[in-house]
């Protein structure tokens, strides 16, 4: 019996040996995402929130652009808020028409794209009988308050459609402003799942002002919670989604502290919602170091915040917000950023190729890649949830394949972890014998389609070859 099993085990082993081995699973290509577009032409968003240099007077700021944005190749801001006339701090819109004079004295002016960002009086109103934390309480307003407020809004709609370089409108966290009010007045709906409905209902009517007096203009809204994206997609045209990472205990001890993972994250779920509804996607990380309470980012830090995303499918990068930087954090940290990012921009319009790439490190190795609390309301006096285990987890490394026009290719890799990696990249195409690591401007040999190379802590490479 022992040697009929040896016999039936040697049989198996050479019937193995000699069948061809099995080929790898072909990825499906992914379905890129809609770029932005300016002025009739697609054009990748790399931005900022605020424009003005660091020691302009606050009544001056508005209309007053840094002239080294230009330099490192910011084609995109937000350009002052919107409020009823009686709005002491913002007056009706009077304020950006005064800002658009000073800021037009520059021509390069005309080739940002702006955002117009509307202030909470403009779609909800206090309401001081609303209890809960955060400290915010207002309501939606009701038909008649709309009625009443429509006629001015769309007065203001229909100045900027006069305005060339405004592509649209935006609000600011709609989820954080009416979370006491839905759970007062919805108080058996799940907040996670049901308040994106909600929002829909409390604010289409601003996007129908929009389509009435501003055509072609988009919404753009800063949504605050990854588990709102898919329900909240009528109300906007282009999803801005924002992540802060902070350490625990918003304590910096070390580098890398904060899970900048979550930037990942949060931007494959909002790519993934806007893909569905047909729509796309601008990221938005953070970078401030004047600000009470959080902890601010280093240069590599910032750097993996501004490159991530892009590799999530994020069809645009707008930072959070120069007027909370100081100068040496612009100059040393924030502006370094974005002009490494600026440098591929014609790359990310590219066509995608995501599927001819493989690494060994797709899967999530690392307990922290896998788990995520189900919202992060981003406000200091919300106690978080517990983490749970998602099925979209981030993977140890994320990348993008992108080919130019001219036929040169794009190869961004970001290592999505605290610990070095060595990593083993294979591209499924016909590969010169080195590529060019843009960032470090160095060689990086290639073994037939294999690329090895280390990544140090949330370490980012992008590799630059060419057809010819």
């Amino acid at each position: 019996m022992k040697k009929t099993s040896a016999f039936l085990a040697a049989l198996l082993m050479i019937f193995a040996i000699s069948m061809p081995a099995a080929s790898p699973v072909k990825k499906e290509p992914v379905k890129p995402l809609a770029p932005v577009m300016f002025k009739g032409k697609p054009f990748f968003p790399i931005g900022v929130y605020d424009l003005a240099p660091r020691k302009v007077k606050s009544h001056h700021r508005l209309g007053s652009i840094d002239p080294k944005l230009y330099e490192i190749g910011v084609n995109i801001a937000f350009f002052g808020n919107l409020g009823l006339p009686d709005n002491k701090r913002y007056p009706g819109y009077s304020h950006i028409k005064k800002a658009f004079e000073r800021a037009k004295k520059d021509p390069r002016f005309s080739d940002i794209a702006l955002i117009i960002n509307w202030s909470e009086g403009i779609h909800c109103e206090y309401d001081p009988s609303l209890t809960g934390k955060p400290k915010r309480k207002y309501r939606p307003l009701n038909e008649a308050e709309r009625k009443e407020r429509s006629k001015f809004i769309g007065e203001a709609f229909s100045y900027f459609a006069t305005q060339p370089n405004v592509i649209g409108y935006s609000m600011d966290e709609p989820e954080n402003t009416f979370t006491n009010y839905f759970r007062t007045h919805r108080p058996n709906d799940d907040m996670n799942n049901r308040i994106g409905g909600a929002l829909v209902e409390y604010t289409y009517w601003l996007k129908e002002l929009i389509d009435k007096h501003h055509p072609g203009a988009m919404q753009i809204p800063i949504i605050a919670w990854w588990g709102t994206y898919k329900d909240v997609s009528p109300i906007y045209d282009v999803l801005i989604a924002n992540q802060y990472p902070q350490p625990p205990g918003r304590v910096k001890s070390a580098e890398f502290a904060a899970g900048l993972y979550e930037v990942s994250f949060d931007a494959a779920r909002a790519v993934s919602a806007a893909r569905a509804a047909n729509k796309t996607v601008i990221y938005m990380p953070p970078s401030f170091d004047k600000l009470n309470n959080w902890c601010t980012q280093t240069f590599k830090e910032m750097r993996y915040m501004v490159f991530a995303p892009v590799t999530r499918g994020a069809m645009g990068i707008m930072t959070w917000r120069l007027n909370r930087c100081s100068q040496e954090f612009r100059d040393n940290v924030l502006y370094p950023a974005i002009k490494e990012l600026s440098q591929f921009k014609d790359y990310y319009l590219g066509s995608w190729h995501d599927e001819l790439v493989t690494s060994d490190h797709d899967q999530a190795t690392a307990d922290y890649l896998k788990k995520f609390v189900a919202r992060d309301e981003l406000l200091a006096d919300v106690k978080l949830g517990k983490k749970q285990v998602v099925k979209d987890f981030v993977p140890d490394v994320s990348y993008c394949l992108r080919r130019k026009a001219d036929g040169s290719w794009m190869l961004l890799v970001v290592n999505n972890r605290r610990e070095a990696l060595d990593v083993t990249l294979t591209v499924d195409l016909k590969m010169p014998q080195t590529v060019k690591e843009a960032l470090s401007n160095k060689s990086v040999n290639v073994d037939g389609k294999v690329i090895k190379d280390n990544f140090a802590p949330f370490d980012v490479k992008v590799y630059i070859w060419s057809e010819k």
